[in-house]
């Protein structure tokens, strides 16, 4: 049977949730590599720092990560010079590459076995977009990038061309993940897992589910996209993401880094003998997981000699409107700090970011903190996806009260199934599990009031606006909600 896990796993111990009252300098949500990161920089610094993670550390979006490190930014370098200028965008790509190099560094001292260079090759097959592939070479030329034209040597598909990149990396998230909170703890930092926070109240006050308050000088939201109600939500937009880790039935696994120039681009790595690529990209609770995981195993199966699937999984992205994340203070008030819209890269933004965030708060300066800075307004090369993206959400939240939402009798829904039924003049997320056990909860996401669509690939509620995720009962299982879904009130 196909595990729906990644090959790596999160950290494995329980850490223990917080006692009733804590009290610390900084107050870290997030248990994943940002968070965790920002954790250890914080505590190697004397910050008396906690963090607090509502699942097991990593099991969020790093654990699930394909580990690809990168030096380049995900909205690629030709769209990068074009909507930020050339100077801009050579600082982000200096950023990334820093920032490679110290997670090198600090892996040969933590975990030299979750670290690998490798080359990186962009390419395009002979049906591909050949065009696209010239203009990131030329792009790259102008930032005094090392590339080559040079066709990959093992991949067994036929490329038309490709771009080579040396120095890029692999890294393993779990590998990683376990030594980075080793290293927190040992440093001083105290770790919560289980510990989730559903309040952010003014600047010193959170609230975690378990009553449990904490006072906190600043408070830092590493959780992918900020909790709560925050502008930012309308800058970002959540997308799913789908991975598949096999073995070939012939032939050694692809040792470098490969992605493509379609739309979504396919991404390509081995890992411990398998052979890992993912892509079939789409906005979250818009498409049909299980088509969209589908259309990867076709593109996967068209191109090489696959034994056997051993995982699938997929995980979530929030895509910036000017293709750039956003690090810094929040909008909301100068004591809370945020790091969000990662795209396709965020080991490299979530290390990146917690070397911002740990200067600015130990009151260092650091050569890039504004290159990306949470509350810049000049977003002038986003504003037409700004636009699209929040019409969307406005479109989604009416068109789903008043369209072809599905009529029916709870009875109706099989053993694993879900669906969203209008039952008078309530919207029912209803589902029944594998025992028969039927379990209603009201459709309407808490977060700002957008109705979920069911997940039947994940067995999750879906929000198609802001990207909250529930379990099949109802319970939260990422945010930017705090609250899981209301039971149904008969």
């Amino acid at each position: 049977m196909t595990d729906r896990r990644p090959p790596w796993r999160s950290p494995r111990s329980r850490l223990g949730g917080p006692p009733d009252r804590v009290d610390a300098d900084v107050a870290v949500v997030g248990g994943g590599i940002t968070g965790l990161t920002l954790a250890l920089l914080l505590a190697e610094a004397g910050v008396d720092v906690a963090l607090f993670e509502r699942d097991r550390l990593g099991a969020g979006v790093t654990g699930k990560s394909t580990g690809h490190l990168t030096t380049l930014p995900d909205l690629g370098l030709a769209r990068a010079i074009g909507a930020h200028g050339e100077e801009r965008a050579a600082s982000v790509v200096d950023a990334m590459a820093r920032t490679v190099d110290e997670l090198e560094r600090r892996a040969a001292a933590l975990a030299p076995q979750a670290f690998e260079r490798v080359d990186g090759y962009l390419f395009a097959e002979p049906e591909g977009d050949v065009e696209a592939l010239r203009g990131e070479l030329a792009a790259a030329r102008r930032l005094g990038l090392p590339v080559t034209e040079d066709a990959p040597p093992d991949l067994p598909f036929e490329v038309e061309a490709a771009m080579r990149l040396p120095g890029q990396a692999k890294l393993s998230p779990g590998v990683w993940l376990e030594a980075l909170a080793a290293a927190a703890r040992e440093a001083g930092a105290r770790l919560y897992d289980h510990a989730a926070v559903t309040r952010v109240r003014g600047k010193e006050h959170v609230e975690l589910a378990s009553g449990a308050e904490v006072r906190a000088d600043r408070v830092v939201l590493a959780t992918h996209t900020p909790v709560g109600v925050d502008p930012l939500q309308t800058e970002v937009a959540p997308h799913r993401s789908y991975v598949l880790a096999f073995r070939l039935a012939s032939g050694a696994p692809p040792p470098a880094l490969y992605w493509d120039t379609e739309e979504p681009y396919h991404y390509i790595r081995s890992h411990d003998g398998l052979v890992i690529a993912g892509g079939a990209d789409h906005k979250t609770g818009h498409d049909d997981p299980a088509e969209a995981e589908a259309r990867l195993e076709r593109w996967v199966r068209a191109r090489f000699d696959v034994g056997e699937i051993i995982h699938r999984w997929s995980s979530q992205v929030y895509e910036p409107v000017d293709g750039l994340p956003f690090i810094g203070e929040s909008l909301l008030g100068r004591d809370v700090w945020v790091a969000t819209g990662f795209s396709g890269d965020g080991l490299v933004w979530g290390t990146f970011a917690a070397q911002v965030l740990a200067d600015r708060l130990t009151g260092q300066e650091h050569p890039y903190a504004r290159l990306l800075d949470a509350r810049r307004v000049d977003v002038k090369a986003g504003t037409k996806d700004f636009l699209k993206e929040n019409a969307d959400v406005a479109k989604r939240f009416v068109a789903d009260r008043l369209g072809a939402l599905r009529q029916g009798d709870p009875e109706s829904v099989g053993p694993g199934e879900g669906a969203v039924l209008r039952l008078g003049r309530k919207l029912v997320a209803v589902h029944r599990d594998a025992s028969g056990a039927l379990h209603q909860r009201e459709a309407v996401c808490p977060h700002l009031g957008c109705v979920v669509s069911w997940n039947g690939v994940e067995g999750s509620w879906d929000c198609p606006c802001h990207g909250a995720r529930y379990d099949a009962q109802g319970e939260v299982l990422e945010g930017p909600s705090t609250r899981g879904l209301k039971p149904r009130e008969h």
